[in-house]
């Protein structure tokens, strides 16, 4: 006969919660992005926005501000890209609908528009960057600097993101880049080797976490898989079908019906560039590239926006890129802030390079990006206050919003950093997170 034995009640009352880990792997790691519910009109305007900006793949730089650059799809379709504009401006999401929206729905939908609240080449083609513009190619690029959108995704694929920042912060150093006034040209941030370190650093945690959210259930299908389904259900008999009220069916009949002239041209360049191999009238497959280039798979591209978002931020962070110089002959100071506006321009280089490839949304470029930023956030604390030395980092994030990290030098060996975003204490990336069981109570 066996013998039960009774636990005895342990005096001890664990509650989850307290203080979050500052160290491991948990530390490292960030919360999950909140996918927004899909909904017909947003995945509307997301695979639009991927269709015109691989319509405009070819089109030279400097040409991509002219509205009356012609846009050849074959010897009879050459729209100009103030008509493909135009066929985005009349989707429901920015007109219709613009007072409909919920409060992250009306940010999403800012995103896109200039500040008098218009959609133009100007705000569509800054990728989501505030005071970015889409005639500037960033000179981090180098020598081989890509002469359109096509180009920049060649150069995504052949050069790894990371090593282009690292060589023009690395050179910066060694040009003697003017740093942020508020840490001493002495302090660990500034040394060539500890900004080596941190790029690094960045640059793996930005590849883990998006590699870890790229399998996650709530995100939306890949564009390439969404456009597949339209072309299938707009080329059915049954497309009246009341039992199919899917938000990919919904958006489907929105384009068809408030952007036709956008799913002709899709259309065109589809059969010319599969060489006729199609059976459907409105042909939407994605992506919009030559046989040959349609090789690459999502994980080729998934890390690269957020560890440009990451390593941009260093950048501002650690160089002086938000006074404003008075003295043109001040060089330092002049190469500090043309070294913000250049990796502001490549995030958005690399985000709509992205959108070409067919496999991640506009959605998820602007989410990238943030994720990349918080990252970078959570390195600068952990150095600043490893360092415990009065500092004070300042620059502005992605929307334009003014950012400031103060470090408290502590009694111990460690200080205390204080994020302060938009002239309000903020909290850190990853701190509302409760990880560990934490003895509160005995």
């Amino acid at each position: 006969m066996s013998k039960t034995t009774v636990p005895t009640p342990s005096p001890f009352t664990a509650i989850i919660g307290g203080a979050p880990q500052r160290s491991g792997p948990r530390y490292s790691s960030l919360p999950q992005l909140d996918t927004p519910p899909e909904s017909g009109p947003e995945l509307a305007v997301e695979l639009a926005e991927i269709f015109a900006i691989s319509l405009m793949r070819l089109v030279p730089v400097d040409q991509l501000a002219d509205p009356h650059h012609v846009v050849p799809l074959d010897g009879l379709t050459q729209p100009n890209l103030h008509e493909i504009l135009c066929e985005l401006r009349s989707l429901p999401w920015f007109d219709q609908l613009a007072q409909q929206l919920d409060d992250g729905a009306k940010t999403r939908r800012a995103r896109r528009l200039n500040r008098t609240g218009q959609l133009t080449l100007t705000s569509m083609l800054s990728a989501g960057v505030t005071g970015d513009s889409p005639a500037q190619m960033s000179t981090l690029w180098g020598d081989a600097a890509p002469s359109c959108l096509q180009a920049m995704l060649d150069g995504l694929l052949s050069v790894p993101v990371h090593d282009l920042f690292e060589s023009a912060m690395i050179t910066a150093v060694q040009n003697g880049t003017a740093f942020d006034p508020g840490i001493g040209a002495d302090h660990p941030l500034t040394a060539a080797d500890g900004m080596s370190d941190m790029i690094t650093e960045a640059t793996s945690r930005a590849t883990r976490t998006t590699l870890h959210q790229m399998n996650q259930p709530a995100r939306w299908s890949r564009p390439a898989v969404t456009s597949a389904r339209m072309t299938a259900w707009l080329a059915r008999a049954e497309a009246s079908d009341p039992n199919d009220d899917t938000p990919y069916r919904h958006a489907a009949e929105i384009l068809q019906h408030h952007a036709p002239q956008l799913l002709h041209w899709v259309s065109v360049l589809n059969r010319r560039l599969r060489q006729g191999q199609t059976r459907f009238d409105t042909s939407l497959f994605l992506p919009l590239q030559e046989v040959e280039r349609q090789t690459t798979v999502a994980a080729d591209l998934t890390p690269q926006v957020a560890v440009t978002g990451a390593l941009a931020t260093l950048a501002k962070a650690v160089f002086d890129t938000t006074r404003t110089v008075h003295d043109p002959a001040c060089q330092p100071q002049v190469a500090a802030l043309t070294l913000g506006r250049e990796v502001t321009h490549m995030a958005a280089n690399v985000s709509l390079a992205r959108l070409i490839a067919g496999h991640h949304h506009p959605i998820e470029n602007a989410q990238d990006l943030r994720s990349g930023e918080a990252i970078a956030l959570n390195i600068l604390r952990d150095r600043l206050e490893q360092a415990n030395r009065p500092a004070t980092l300042s620059f502005v994030d992605f929307g334009g919003q003014p950012l400031r990290i103060d470090l408290r030098k502590g009694l111990g060996a460690r200080g205390q950093a204080v994020l302060t975003r938009g002239n309000r204490p903020a909290p850190w990336p990853g701190d509302t997170l409760r990880t560990t069981p934490h003895l509160t109570a005995v």
